[in-house]
This record gives structure tokens, sequence and C-alpha cells, in this order.
């Protein structure tokens, strides 16, 4: 698939995941930032919230157990006024408070 194939963000992610992944030390962090800086540029936003690094943690810390993303609808109604990269931003700023308040 090339850029210009890509229809929507996650194609971009999968596009972009292809073809760095592969290179020692790029991990998912810098894959999602790719994609989503890209995905800026080309008009492209995800769809749902992508679970890496502090992401991941702070979704469990709600009681998420799923998988690589997250609907925004499987989260609590307070996230349902962002968009999936800011709620993306906010489980991966307040993990640790999120942890703390449920005693994970």
């Amino acid at each position: 698939m090339r850029l210009h194939a890509c229809h929507n963000f996650h194609d971009l992610y999968c596009l972009i995941e292809e073809t760095v992944r592969p290179i020692h030390g790029i991990g998912e962090l810098y894959i999602y930032d790719a994609a989503l800086r890209m995905g800026a540029f080309l008009k492209l936003a995800p769809e749902h919230i992508y679970l890496h690094a502090g992401v991941r943690v702070g979704a469990r810390a709600l009681g998420f157990t799923g998988g690589d993303y997250a609907l925004c609808s499987e989260l609590p109604a307070e996230f349902s006024a962002l968009h999936p990269h800011q709620i993306e931003d906010c489980l991966c700023v307040y993990k640790n408070e999120l942890q703390l308040l449920n005693g994970t």
C-alpha cells in the first residue's frame, strides 16, 4: 500500500507500522505519533483510541481490557465530548492519577 492509497487513519497507521517496524528501536509510540502527524497533514484523523505505551496504562486503570485500540463508546461518558486523539492524550498524561483513583 502506498501513501496515496490510505483512505483513513487506520490505513495510514498500518502503512507506517509496516514500513518502520523492522527498524531497530522503533516502537508503537513512534508509529502512532508519526501517523497522527502525517494524518493531520492528509486530513485523516483517528476514529478510535490507539492503545500504546502510557495510553494503555490509563485505559487499563479505567478497566479497559481490550486489544490494540478502544472505541470511544467503551470508555466512561466523561470522555464523550473529546475526539479520539484528545482521549489518547488524557489517558497518557493522567495515567498515574487514574491508577491512583482506581487503586491499580
